[in-house]
């Protein structure tokens, strides 16, 4: 299972510098097994907004909820740890962490596991 992270999203939305490995991703994992969080969601939806992009933002709600099965999940104070990886990562520590349900972290263009003892 795969927390895919806003710009990860966006990234192929807008078909951006690294949208061929994006959707290569997509096409390799099946849509059950991808999750976004309603804050990820919410953002992508403000960002098309602000850049006029409201009918992508349609085809997105539809491609990933109606016609797929990506799951919208809802973060909780305990998914802090999450939020907590990513602050180390963008400021030079990068932590292997394990998320909420033991996922994979899809963000920032890398993959956080477990860790296995």
């Amino acid at each position: 299972m795969y927390l895919v992270d806003t710009n990860i999203w966006l990234e192929r939305l807008l078909d951006q510098e690294k949208s061929e490995i994006v959707g290569k991703f997509l096409d390799i994992v099946p849509s059950e097994k991808l999750f976004i969080s309603d804050f990820a969601f919410h953002s992508i939806g403000v960002i098309l907004c602000r850049i006029g992009k409201r009918d992508a933002l349609k085809q997105f709600t539809d491609d990933i909820f109606k016609n797929g099965e990506v799951s919208l999940l809802n973060l909780v104070p305990d998914d802090i740890l999450i939020i907590k990886w990513f602050a180390n990562f963008r400021q030079g520590r990068p932590r292997r962490v394990a998320p909420t349900d033991h996922c994979s972290t899809v963000g920032a263009g890398l993959r956080a596991c477990p860790e296995t003892a």
